[in-house]
């Protein structure tokens, strides 16, 4: 994950200094909230497993 996230970063950068930036996903162009999204259903799993982790911990 830490490389879409540094990928996120530098297209932040980027577009703050006016670049255009154009992502491909399978052929289609894809916005830039398309990276976003995918980052943030990543921490969201990582989130839910841990809680579950925690529970199965608090269990024992």
């Amino acid at each position: 994950m830490d490389g879409l996230q540094r990928m996120n970063e530098l297209i932040d950068q980027l577009q703050k200094k006016g670049a255009e930036i154009v992502l491909y996903e399978d052929d289609r162009v894809v916005e830039t909230e398309f990276l976003k999204n995918i980052i943030e259903a990543h921490f969201d799993s990582e989130r839910y497993l841990q809680e579950k982790d925690d529970k199965v911990i608090e269990q024992d």
